[in-house]
Formats: structure tokens, sequence, C-alpha cells
């Protein structure tokens, strides 16, 4: 019997069948010695076999018997020699008995010699001393004598009748000799097979009883099953583990007795008995170890294996099962994982940067703190020459020679580059690990002295840089006591005149001086206070869905005074007016009104600005607004400074407007950035004049469109209009505009209430909020266009989500206009002015 393991070697557990031999003559039988035999015995396991043990062979067993077998002397001439010995002996004998015999029985003696001849010589031996011994008796003892020619007939007959005796003889002698060769042969077999039997089982006792020692004394459990799973043999190790006594078990099926469970889960595993025989995958060697459910109840963590019993001719006999308890081995790996886990804890979380470089100088270990310094990934550090990141690489050889030499540094100080190349001033300590005399590896540890280092320099920087802001500062100051002091004497002047004025021109004119004072003090505060809201990200903005041209028409109006004044040549080129911005329509106004300020002011009278607005060639979804000018240009080192707060650039004329606090252009990119668009300038220098792009995503104006009331549009009829919000402050103000234009209202606070006033009031419109209690306005919306009227009402969203996104899904649940909080009281103006032009869209209840 043999074990097959998961490598595929055989071990056998029994003898080998013998070999087949050739076959072999009676003789070659009798004299040619037994092969030898070899026995194997199985070990525990199926990997470990015993050395083959050689029996002795038949020949050499102790206390054999042997059985010899009868002398012949048959090969080559010895037959006839035999056959012509024994017939001169009865020859010689018959001779001697002449007188006493006379002529009778001349052939009688011949017949013991043919007899010894065919029986010791064979049937060749026979037939020859037969034939021999009838010539001799003719020759000799028969008439006429001395002659073949016989003289009586009766003597030719005893010739023919000896020689058919003889020949009969001689077969009977050879058939009778040939049995009892094979008697004796076979006996011997007989008795060397019952010899080896019992050697056989005495073998097998004694190996037998070497098993079980062996089972016995090992410290693994060892269950042996046969295919139908049924126990045959288990150790004391395997009686302890599982609860059973070897005769309660033997006879039982495996799985009967043994359950294993998965250590996580609890779940009943596949039966080692079953998985070999199924031919399933093993466990994997990282899998969890089994747990034993065991007689007691108790479940213990345990690590098994399983292979085939394969029998002398590699046919499946059974199943081994060799498993351990494990528990002291979990519970030592555990403690050793923890104190692992706990000192690379230690190392990687202590507050100090721990570092270790083999005898490369190459970091093959860093600690959390070390990267935290550093600003470097792991991945980025761990293989990286030390070298490349220590400043100096002359300090740093001198660094690894001492460590060779076998040296304890300390304070070693040194400058290392940070991950985005920043230089930190460094103290190290280190020490060797040496294998023999020889240098394995470095154990440092780094202390960051940098804000040491770099506490004078930042001390004296932050009082350069106070002197530099207390400087601007008092420019600003002076800039913006000029600028403050310019409108004031103007606005002085008038109200002189205002008091002594009689005519109603000059009281008219003053007036629109003091207006355009004022309004230039207010821009100023504006400004002021727009940086600072911008700077604090605390700047609100109203955004829409606008028409760029509207926007750019609101600028130019703006800027028109100024341009005007300065008698410059305005163009303006719009290449498609659906172009539509998702802005605030005041502060986009206010980017294109400073930029064309800006370049009325820096432009010499009667000079000339352009604007272009037209859709990106290179960006489909992007807007671009060109304002370019020919006015002084700006300087090279200026431009990159140009959008900088409190930036100003001085006159190099008179025919420039001098003043401005610097704010224009940073306020023109920090709102266009707000809008998610970019600002740039472009100018090839000073007299070449200056190019501003604005560029800004659009939006598709459709979802936008609303309609417009046109002049002079009759009042048309009374509508019934329903506003629903939660805010009751903006329901109730939207609502007292809307009854000021003569209409009938009502209000509503939650989307439920909402629903209960469509079905009773029957509105011609709504003004729907989205984010409502107890029901959205999406929901409102969808419930009333499955009502059968309530595909006429005009459904419109007034809400503070205003992304494309939000419009969409506006226009899938039925809306049919978007507003975004706080809506122009225009659109909503136009909108109904457009519902009362129209024929009446649901008839009161």
């Amino acid at each position: 019997m043999e074990f097959a393991g998961s490598d595929g070697r055989r071990t056998t557990t029994r003898p080998r069948a013998r070999a087949r031999e050739p076959p072999r003559t009676s003789l070659e039988r009798c004299e040619r010695p037994a092969p030898a035999r070899t026995f194997v015995h199985a070990g525990r396991h199926s990997d470990n076999m015993l050395p083959a043990q050689v029996a002795p062979t038949r020949a050499a067993s102790s206390g054999s018997r042997s059985v010899k077998a009868p002398i012949v002397l048959r090969h080559g001439l010895w037959p006839y020699v035999l056959a012509i010995l024994a017939t001169a002996l009865m020859g010689a004998t018959r001779w001697l008995l002449q007188p006493a015999l006379g002529a009778h029985a001349p052939l009688l003696p011949f017949l013991f010699s043919l007899v010894v001849a065919a029986w010791f010589g064979g049937l060749e031996g026979g037939l020859a001393a037969t034939v021999l011994g009838a010539l001799t008796g003719m020759l000799l003892f028969m008439a006429p004598g001395m002659s073949l020619r016989l003289s009586h007939a009766n003597d030719i007959v005893f010739v023919a009748f000896f020689l058919l005796i003889g020949t009969a003889i001689c077969i009977v002698m050879d058939a009778l000799r040939t049995t009892r060769e094979r008697l004796i042969r076979s006996t011997a077999l007989l008795e060397e097979e019952v010899r080896e039997r019992r050697r056989v089982e005495l073998d097998a006792r004694r190996r037998r009883d070497w098993l079980s020692a062996t089972l016995a004394s090992i410290g693994e459990a060892v269950i042996v099953t046969d295919l139908e799973g049924t126990l045959q043999l288990m150790n004391r190790e395997a009686e302890a583990l599982t609860g059973y006594r070897t005769d309660e078990a033997l006879g039982r099926e495996f799985d009967a007795l043994v359950r294993f469970v998965d250590g996580h889960t609890r779940k009943t595993l596949l039966s080692p008995v079953v998985r070999v025989l199924s031919g399933a995958a093993p466990r994997a060697p990282d899998a969890p170890p089994a747990w034993l459910e065991a007689r007691n109840g108790v479940t213990l963590p345990i690590e098994e294996n399983a292979s085939l019993v394969l029998d002398d001719e590699g046919r499946p006999a059974g199943v081994v099962i060799v498993f351990r308890d494990v528990t002291q081995r979990q519970l030592a790996e555990t403690r050793l994982r923890q104190s692992e886990k706990d000192l690379a804890d230690f190392v990687e979380n202590v507050a100090v940067a721990l570092l270790r470089i083999d005898i490369d100088g190459t970091v093959v270990q860093a600690n959390q703190a070390m990267l935290d310094m550093f600003g470097m990934r792991r991945d980025a550090l761990l293989g990286r020459p030390f070298s490349e990141i220590w400043a100096d690489r002359a300090s740093f050889k001198v660094l690894i020679e001492r460590l060779i030499a076998g040296e304890t540094v300390r304070n070693f100080e040194g400058t290392l580059r940070a991950q985005n190349g920043e230089a930190r001033a460094v103290l190290l300590d280190a020490n060797a690990h040496h294998e023999g005399v020889r240098f394995q590896y470095a154990r440092c540890v780094i202390r960051d002295i940098s804000d040491r280092k770099r506490a004078e320099e930042v001390a004296a920087r932050l009082l350069d840089n106070l002197r530099t802001a207390d400087r601007k500062k008092d420019e600003f100051l002076a800039v913006l006591a000029h600028e403050l002091r310019n409108p004031l004497a103007p606005i002085r002047a008038s109200l002189e005149v205002l008091e002594r004025a009689t005519e109603r021109a000059t009281f008219d004119k003053a007036r629109a001086i003091m207006v355009r004072q004022v309004d230039q003090m207010s821009r100023l505060v504006d400004d002021l206070l727009q940086i600072s809201r911008i700077t604090h990200n605390r700047l609100e903005l109203r955004k829409d869905a606008i028409r760029l041209g509207e926007t750019l028409d609101i600028a130019i109006d703006t800027a028109r005074p100024l341009i005007d004044q300065r008698q410059h040549q305005l163009d303006v080129r719009l290449a498609d007016t659906t172009l539509a911005v998702y802005a605030d329509r005041a502060r986009l106004a206010q980017v294109f009104s400073n930029l064309l300020n800006n370049a009325a002011k820096f432009t010499k009278p009667g000079g000339r600005i352009s604007v272009d607005v037209e859709r990106d060639p290179a960006n489909p979804e992007t807007a671009t607004v060109t304002i370019r000018d020919n006015g002084i240009g700006i300087a090279a080192d200026m431009l990159a400074r140009v959008f900088e707060t409190f930036s100003r650039v001085e006159p190099t004329s008179d025919d420039i407007v001098p003043g401005g606090l610097g704010l224009g252009l940073s306020l023109v990119q920090q709102l266009t950035r707000l809008h998610g668009g970019s600002v740039m300038a472009h100018s090839n220098g000073l007299g070449t004049g200056s190019t501003f792009v604005v560029r800004l995503p659009l939006v598709t104006p459709d979802a936008f469109a609303l309609p417009r009331a046109l002049p002079g549009d009759a009042r048309g009829r009374t509508l019934r209009v329903l506003v629903v919000d939660d805010n009751m402050d903006a329901a109730q103000a939207l609502g007292a505009m809307l009854e000021l234009g003569g209409d009938t209202i009502e209000l509503a606070y939650d989307g439920q209430a909402a629903l209960e006033a469509i079905e009773r009031f029957r509105p011609d419109a709504v003004f729907l909020d989205i984010g409502l209690p107890r029901l959205n306005g999406y929901e409102v919306a969808q419930r009333t266009r499955m009502r059968d009227w309530g595909a006429r009402v005009l459904l419109i969203a007034l809400t503070g989500y205003g992304q494309q996104k939000d419009v969409r899904l506006a226009e899938e649940s039925g809306f049919d206009h978007h507003l975004v909080k706080p809506a122009d009281p225009a659109a909503i103006d136009a909108l109904l002015a457009a519902l009362r032009r129209s024929a009446p869209r649901v008839a009161a209840s």
C-alpha cells in the first residue's frame, strides 16, 4: 500500500508484488536462486520514506531444508556414454551367467541397462541402451552368434519385442523422471513460499509495531480512513484532540466524528476526506487555521494536511489526515506580532525623524516623522541615495567614513533638500551596525533646526516687509487723500454756485457737477469695499443667465461720458447676439466698464478704442471680449504686475488722466475669476497700445429666453397668480409687487399647501420655489401637470439654484420658465405681460 503526497511521490506500505520471471527449464528452476524482495514502509507523512530493506535469498535462508533433484546426465554425449557403459556391464554380467543360462533369456539383462540409461540419461540414453542391448544380445548370445543375422524366426520376434518393450520402458522412465523432478521442484517452491510468507508476516507485524510506536510517539494527530471515509486507524494524539478512543472510533465515519470549521466565519469546511477524494484544491497556505470541534464541545485551532493512500498498483486505497493543535503557536505568533507592531508603531510615530541607510548610502527605512519633515512619499524616499538629499556631498562622504570607522556621530550639522526643493538645516546623530568588521547599515536620528536657523532671517525679512508695508500705506493714504480731495473741491465750489445762482441753467450745471463728483467718490468707496469683500470671500454674486451683448451695452453706457469727454472713437463688433453667460449682470458690467474707463484714461484724446465680442474659435463653449486701444501701452516690467492691488501706472504725458487708487484692474481680474473666467493683458511696450482679453464660459441661451414686454403694450386682462415660497417675507414681497399691477394674488408656504391652492384657486401663473418643505417644487410641478387642466398653467421656477443641470431638471419637471433669485422685476413683468396678451389658459373655478 502507498501514500500519495501532494507532490506526487508514493510510499509503499506492504511488499511489492513479485515481478513475473521468464520461463525456465526444470534444471534452471531448481538451481537458480530466488530473486531478492524489497519491502518499504511509510512513515507518518507520505513525504517521508524509510530505507528499503532487501530480504535474503532462498539459497541463503537460515534453517531452510534443501531438496535434491536426481542426477541427470543428458547433455552432449553423456547419455550415450552412459548407455554404452550400462550395456557393457549388463553384457559382461550375461556372459558370466552364460554357463547357467545357456541360450535362455539372451536379452533379459539388457532390460536393466536400458532402465538405468533411461532414468539417468533420459530418453536419448534409454533408447541408445535399448538398441545397444539388442545388438549385443544378437551378436553374443543368439544363434548363429557373432552375426546380426538370426537363424530362427522366434529370435527375430523376440528382438522386435525387446525393442518395443525397451522403447516403452524408456518413455515411461523418462515420464516418471520428469514427473518426479517437477514434484521435487514444486515442493521446494511451496516450502520457499511458506517460508517467504512467514517472513512477510513477521516483517509486517514488526513494521506495524514500529508504525504504531511511531504514531504513538509523534506529537501530531494521525487518522487513516478507507475510501468510504470509515476510520481505520488513529493514534493517541488524535484521541486526545477529538475526544474519542480508538475502540469507539474505528469503523465509524470520519465526518460523523470530526468537524472542521472556518476560523473566522465558523462555517463548516469541506471534509479533508471529501476534499482529497474529489480532487478539490487544498487549503491555501496563507488561509487562516481551521478549527476542530472536539467531542467535549471545545474548539481548537489546528493545522491539517490530508493525502491519498495508494495500494501497490497505485490505486487509491484510503486517506490519511495529519493535524496538530496550533493554539500555543498562535498565541506565540500573536505576541510576536503585537511586539513587532508596538515596535513598528514606536519607530513609525515617534516625534523624531529616524532613518536607516545601507552600505551604499541608500535609504532603506524611514519613519513618518522623516517623511513629514521633508514632504516626501515613502516610495519616493526609500531606495534613493541619501547623498541626493544631503546638500553637501563632501560632508556626507565624511559622515559615511566616520560611520564605517565605527565612530558614533553626534550633532553632525548639514542641509537636506525637501521634496519641494526647500533646504532644511538639520542635526544628525548616527551610529553603525557591523557584522564582524564589515559595515552593514547606519541608524540615524535627524532633528530639523531650520526654524532656529531661519529665525533671524525671518525676523529681518519681516522687518523689511513692515517697512515696505508702512511705505505703501503712506503712499496709499496720500493717494486716497488726493483722490477724495479732488471731488471735494468741485463739490464745494458747486455749493457756492447754488447759493449764488439766479438762472436755471447755472443751477442745473452746478447740480450735474456735484452728481458726477459724488458718483466718483461712491465708486472709490465701492472699489475699496469690493476689494475687501473679495479678499475675505464675502462678496455675494447674484447670477442669472444674461445676454453678453446687453451687459456690454450697460458697461458702454457707464463709460460713455469719459469716452466722449476725451473724444475717443469707440468701435463695437458683436459677432453673435445670442451669446449668453451665467453671471451677475452688475458685476460683469463693472468688469467691462473698468476696462473701457482704463482704456479711455490711458489713451490720448482723439484715440481709438475697439470692442470685439465673439465665440472662441479654439473653444466654442467660451466667449471672448477683446478691448483694444492705441494708448500709451504697458511697459514689459509692469505687464506682470498690472492686476495687482494698488498697482498704478504713472502718466507719462499731460494728455493722460492721472489719479486712481490702483484698484480697477485688480477688481477686473478677481470678478472675472469669480465668474469662472479669466483676463489677460497684452502690450508690445510703451507707445504701442494695450489689449485686454476677457474669457467667460457660455451657457445655452434658449433655456433662459424670456419674453420681453413690448413698448406701449396694452394692460390686458387681470391674472390670477399663486406665489409659493417657504420664505414668508420673500413670498409676501413678491405678492405685494404683483398686486400693484392689479392682479389677484394668493400665497402658499409649502409644497402640499401649493397643490391645494392650485386645485382650489386655479391660477393662471405660479411662481414656485424649488426647496419647499413637505413637497419640493419639482414634485408640485409634476403633479400639477398630471391634472386635466394642469397643462394650461404657466409654471415659473423662482429659485436660488441656477446651474445648467437645475434648469434642465426644471424643464423635465414641467416648468415653463426658470428664474434665479433675486429675479429681475422687468423679467417678471415681461412674463406676465406675455400671458395677459394670450388667451386665458385656465378657467376659474
